[in-house]
Parts: structure tokens; sequence; C-alpha cells
């Protein structure tokens, strides 16, 4: 009865606005998970669902950052950017700056650089709070409700964040925040992982990366005893994997819906067939799994594409072939053995959803997942979303004697090519 209910009421709803068709599948799922909610622009309302390369663990905030800090720094180290944080933030991944919030209560937060305004568990302020807010933007769209909805949700503490938001939410907050953090002292801040003591962790990360106006613990001396605090607590202390469950009504549990094919395949074989940065033309060296995988598919008589001087597999078209069957993402993918034009027919009438609103409007990039294809007048590649050690979010090859390229991280725009044509995207259904 229910899914009778469901099927009518978005049939209803296609009559009133069109809207991405959903399958029997899908239909099924929400059926069976009690959600009915369905958003026209063809996305359900929230499933964050970002999987990372910082894991965290436990149950309460202290718990989680400290399990993600320490999966690259000291527990000294740790404890010292986390007695930071405290003061900060009261360790919410999406605490804002209470003062200004007060006077700003809609402040666009991806603007205005020269504004000092503060958010996250380090309140990144300026240029850095927008590049944060980027960062986490790109990777989880869904998430950046959480920043958005500062009365809601920038006042809380830790403890209240949890509560309010659910561990689900939490747990992948704390994951960006604390990967954007690690790049960050990588590449720009690379002191605090000199420091040994708990006490010149603490001092290191106020002076270098929180830069106050004054830079030392006589100042501001809290830091210190929360800092050791913290390590007092943790330090040694085996924190175990704690279940995840969504306390927002509008959020379902990420664990609950999954996106079709097995992306996880797919990415892992990216990283095999694919270099990690970008090469310039003419490019034709193949990673050596890469190689192997289209000298087996010639020998069977599989689509890989065309040739670059004399290397087989250099081509845009059957790199993204051979990934979708390899993987085992779209095993039929392709299966008339065509070249570009074909392989967007095959997508178009094998049910795969397009996208962009139509085909001349650039796509929504927020709503991009594993797996989808892009298609321009000869060209065509794959989203593959944040991969670790992998610098873009595409994959691409390109076929032809002066812009041959092996497959690698792409550079293409996910919008338009540089001739101004709109890419399209395509999701398999």
């Amino acid at each position: 009865m229910l899914k009778k209910f469901l099927v009518s009421f978005l049939a209803a709803l296609a009559i009133i606005t069109p809207v991405s068709a959903v399958s029997d599948a899908v239909v099924d799922k929400m059926n069976s998970i009690e959600s009915y909610y369905y958003n026209p622009e063809g996305k359900l309302k929230c499933i964050p669902n970002y999987q990372g390369d910082v894991t965290v663990a436990g149950g309460t905030a202290e718990e989680k950052i400290w399990s993600g800090l320490t999966s690259f720094l000291t527990s000294e180290q740790a404890a010292g950017i986390m007695g930071n944080f405290v003061s900060e933030s009261g360790l919410n991944p999406v605490r804002h700056e209470t003062s200004f919030l007060n006077k700003n209560p809609n402040f666009d937060l991806s603007s205005s650089p020269e504004v000092a305004h503060g958010i996250g568990l380090a309140q990144w302020s300026f240029s850095r709070r927008i590049s944060l807010y980027n960062f986490i933007k790109s990777r989880a769209p869904e998430l950046i409700k959480y920043f958005d909805d500062g009365q809601t949700y920038g006042r809380l503490s830790g403890a209240e964040f949890v509560e309010k938001a659910g561990e689900e939410v939490a747990n992948q907050l704390i994951s960006l925040e604390i990967e954007y953090l690690r790049d960050e002292i990588n590449n720009t801040y690379p002191a605090i992982k000199n420091a040994n003591t708990v006490a010149s962790a603490t001092e290191t990360f106020l002076r270098d990366y929180e830069r106050p106006k004054n830079p030392d613990l006589i100042h501001h001396p809290d830091r210190l005893p929360q800092a050791e605090g913290i390590y007092s607590r943790l330090s040694g202390k085996t924190i175990e994997v704690h279940a995840t469950t969504s306390g927002d009504p509008d959020c379902t549990n990420a664990s609950d819906i999954t996106t079709s094919g097995d992306a996880g395949s797919l990415q892992s074989l990216v990283m095999e067939y694919a270099w990690d940065t970008y090469h310039s033309a003419v490019f034709t060296d193949r990673k050596p799994a890469y190689a192997e995988a289209v000298t087996r598919r010639l020998a069977s008589g599989k689509y890989v594409g065309g040739s670059v001087n004399g290397v087989a597999g250099i081509d845009c078209g059957g790199f993204v072939t051979t990934l979708m069957q390899e993987s085992g993402f779209a095993p039929d993918y392709n299966s008339g053995n065509g070249n570009t034009a074909i392989q967007e027919t095959w997508v178009r009438t094998n049910g795969w959803q397009l996208l962009n609103a139509n085909p001349g409007t650039p796509v929504d990039t927020s709503v991009l997942q594993p797996g989808d294809v892009a298609f321009t007048t000869g060209h065509t590649f794959v989203y593959v979303g944040n991969i670790p050690g992998f610098h873009s979010n595409i994959a691409s090859a390109s076929y032809g004697n002066e812009s041959g390229r092996a497959p690698m991280a792409g550079h293409e725009s996910l919008t338009k090519n540089g001739k101004g044509e709109t890419v399209r995207w395509y999701r398999k259904p």
C-alpha cells in the first residue's frame, strides 16, 4: 500500500513539474526504510555519504576528533591542537564566531575574504574560511546546510552538535575538517609536526596556525590545561568505532542508500589504470595494469579505442569503456564497441539519466558521483570523486597524434569545454 501511494504521489508530482525518473529499485529502497521525501531535482533531501581518507571513531566529539588527528600526528601533537580547538569552537565542527553571527545572521560564508568571521573546529577565517567552505561543498554539498544554518547549529558545543545533528553527520564533518587541516599542516604549517610535548604542541599550533594578536599561552591560559586534560583522558585509550545514527529528521542514514554499481571497485581500478597526476600531451606511457588490460582485451576482441604512436588504448572512449567494464561498475557499457558519439547514444538508449537540466545547461556539479560519465563532441571522461592520492575528481585519456594522453588525473572542466560546448553528464540507472 505504501509503495502504491508513493508511486502515485510521484506520478502526480510529475504532472506539476518534471522530475528525474525514479526506478522501481529506488522506490523499493525508499519504501523499506520508510523514506518518502523526494526532491524534484532528482536528489534525496539529505544523504550525507562522504567517504574521505580520515576515519574517525568514538561516541563523543572529543573522541572523534582525537581519533582523526592521531591518524597522522602524535598524541602530544593531537592534544595540543585540541586544547586550541576547545577554546576556538568548543569542538563543534560548524561553530560560528558568535559575536559576528549575532550582528550578521545572514552572512554569506563563501564571500568577503576580508571579513574575519570564523567557522569550524579551528575557527577558520578570512580567505581560509572560504577555502574550507568550498572544500566541504565540493566533496559533500549536502553537509553545507549545517554551516549555513548558524542560528540552529553554529552556537552549540561539540556534544550538543553530535546530539542534534546525529553521529553520521558529525563523523563526516569532523573527517572533512581534519582532512583539510592535515593538508594545510603538510603544505603550509609543518612546525606542529616537530612538537614533542603537549605544551610545545599547544603553543606552536596557537602561534603558527591560529595566529592570534597575542601569540603565546600567557594571553590564552586555558589552552594548555585543556590540552593536558585531553592527553590524560585519551592518550593510550582504545577508541572503538561507534554506532552511527542520524538525529536529523531531514537526513537518511548514509548506510541506508547506496549508489548504483560498485563505485568502490571503480575508484580502486582508477588508481591502477590512471596516473594520479596530469601529464601534458603527447604522453603515451601506460600504467602496467592498464597496459595489461588493453593487451588482454585486444586478444579477446573487446573495445580499447585507438592507438597513438603505436601504443594501444590511448583513447578517451577506450579508457572509459575499459574502466566501466573491467571494474564491474557497468559490465555492458558500450556493448556496440563504438566511438564517443556512439557511446553517448548507447547511454541514452540504455536508460542512463542526463544530469543536466537540458543538454545545453551546465550541470550542477554538486550532484556528481563516482561513475558519472561526461561527453562533449569527440570526447568523454569519467567522474571518480575524491580518491586519496589521486589529484583530480575526474579521470580521462585522449586520442590524437598531438593530443594523445594515457589515462590520468584529468584537467577537463566539469561544465564547458575549451570551445564553449556544454559538458553533458550521464548516470547509470
